[in-house]
């Protein structure tokens, strides 16, 4: 027995090794297991390892299997989420429903998947108990390729949405809204704060280079940080508040040389490729305005979908995010048995 799950209804659900349980009162009151079929495509439900649960608003059972996620809604109607297909397996280790958001966490074997469910009012005509429908949300989201080093913690935003993010590899991050810096070192997060070097206030985005180097925007202006593993952070201001172009910074992405864009409210600043290689301070090299035929000085669109959260996605608090990830992520990506409890 891998987890054992009581929801709202009073249901006990147990997953095992050997696929998904309810527990039900006899007759004469003894408890008695019966199977419930899940019907992934390809797999027996008697080879179907679970691992996790949550229970959401609309009373669905969310069910974390080796074989990615799936929904069992109100009435039995059962929905398939796939996470990785590439990868040989797809566990979903650990899953937090958190009400106030109506968001789904997913503690996937290779990163952080977050989720938006649709109403199941939503869901097509179409798939019955025996033969659950696919929903590929998560898979469209996770081919998009969004590392955490890539930009800032983002929830999304309308229903069915959902984003996701690699910690495969060590040296993630997660940017925070209200401060801070939540870092992956291949076991689990330690937040970066004001106390560890960071510049006090909110960040209003992130970008890592290719070289490994976090840049970061502010009200303070945009910063540069070359070692989050250092024991106190050092950051460099590139362009305090009162000297970047138009004041607020939309953006950063990066050229196929190394330099790097900077979209403003003045335009579009270029910060040379041979600044940014640490040999000496990074500067602004140039400025793109509408004399150089953009369509208004002001550039509030961000970086390509690969570098970026998802238009109007709101960033999570540190707070927040960061006893989520000491529940979902550090738990998830930790070595463990086929037989946790």
């Amino acid at each position: 027995m891998n987890r054992l799950f009581r929801a709202t209804d009073g249901a006990v659900w147990v997953g095992t090794d050997g696929g998904l349980f309810r527990m039900t009162a006899g007759p004469d009151g003894r408890p008695a297991f019966a199977r419930v079929g899940l019907h992934l495509r390809g797999h027996p439900d008697e080879m179907v390892q679970v691992w996790s649960f949550a229970g959401d608003r609309e009373g669905a059972l969310w069910v974390g299997t080796r074989f990615g996620l799936v929904a069992i809604l109100r009435g039995g109607r059962i929905v398939s989420y796939p996470v990785r297909q590439e990868l040989e397996t797809d566990h979903v280790l650990s899953l937090l429903y958190t009400p106030e958001d109506d968001v789904l966490w997913i503690g996937h074997q290779s990163g952080l998947a977050i989720f938006k469910p649709p109403p199941a009012a939503s869901y097509s005509a179409g798939g019955t108990v025996d033969q659950p429908l696919e929903d590929r949300s998560i898979v469209h989201a996770a081919a998009r390729r969004l590392k955490m080093q890539n930009g800032p913690a983002a929830l999304p935003h309308a229903p069915g949405e959902a984003v996701y993010f690699e910690t495969s590899r060590p040296g993630g991050f997660i940017a925070l809204r209200d401060g801070g810096i939540a870092r992956y070192d291949g076991r689990g997060f330690r937040v970066l704060s004001h106390a560890d070097g960071l510049p006090a206030g909110n960040i209003g985005g992130a970008f890592a280079d290719r070289a490994g180097k976090l840049w970061c925007w502010s009200a303070l202006g945009v910063y540069r940080i070359e070692d989050l593993s250092a024991a106190r952070l050092q950051p460099t201001m590139v362009a305090p508040s009162g000297r970047a172009p138009g004041g607020a910074v939309g953006a950063l992405v990066e050229d196929a040389r190394g330099s790097l864009y900077m979209a403003s409210g003045g335009g579009i600043a270029r910060i040379d490729h041979a600044s940014t290689l640490g040999s000496g301070n990074p500067r602004i090299a140039g400025l793109y305005t509408t004399s150089d035929g953009l369509a208004g000085n002001e550039v509030t669109s961000r970086p390509p979908r690969e570098n970026a959260a998802p238009a109007g996605a709101g960033r999570v608090s540190s707070a927040r995010c960061s006893r989520t990830l000491d529940r979902i992520l550090c738990r998830s990506c930790a070595p463990r048995s086929a037989h946790s409890s």
